[in-house]
């Protein structure tokens, strides 16, 4: 996010040579941002990565690769 917010602040500074307005809004927007972000990927790693990695063991089983009798097909 820093970097987002270091190309944002210098265009706006540099390029249209204005102030930022309302810096203090900003600021609390960016916490907002950071908390939202950081809830997002704790609902991912709770949620989501659990049932890729099921999945993932699920269709690289043995008995998947090699069929229902075990032997594999050639």
């Amino acid at each position: 996010m820093i970097p987002i917010l270091a190309l944002i602040t210098c265009f706006q500074i540099f390029v249209l040579r204005q102030r930022i307005p309302s810096l203090s809004c900003l600021r609390i927007g960016g916490v907002y941002v950071m908390l939202g972000l950081a809830m997002f990927l704790v609902g991912l790693e709770k949620a989501l990565f659990p049932i890729g990695r099921i999945m993932a063991t699920q269709l690289s089983a043995p008995s998947l690769l090699a069929g229902e009798g075990g032997v594999a097909a050639i």
